[in-house]
């Protein structure tokens, strides 16, 4: 999320189509894609974020969710230093189910 005229924006990427709708106060982008796909997780920018929230795809069990949530961070904390991101200065949040 990062702050705009609009308050506040949220960027959502999934691998599932999603039904969202735009709020007045909120931007909202929706980008549909693999969140385990590296090079996908790099053509955000994550430079311009202040949080980053990963949650767990519902349409798995726990343990296959579990996995792709880690994979995701890992593929996150990976790419901090080729595109400038740090921990340091972004909060992550994330979910596990098991």
């Amino acid at each position: 999320m990062t702050s705009s005229r609009w308050g506040s924006q949220l960027y959502a990427l999934s691998q599932e189509s999603l039904d969202l709708h735009q709020q007045a106060v909120l931007y909202l982008q929706y980008l549909q894609g693999d969140t385990t796909d590296r090079g996908v997780l790099e053509n955000l920018h994550l430079t311009k974020y202040n949080q980053v929230v990963v949650l767990c795809n519902p349409n798995l069990d726990a343990e296959q969710g579990d996995a792709q949530t880690l994979m995701t961070l890992l593929h996150l904390r990976d790419s901090e230093k080729p595109c400038g991101f740090a921990w340091g200065g972004v909060r992550c949040w994330f979910e596990l189910t098991d």
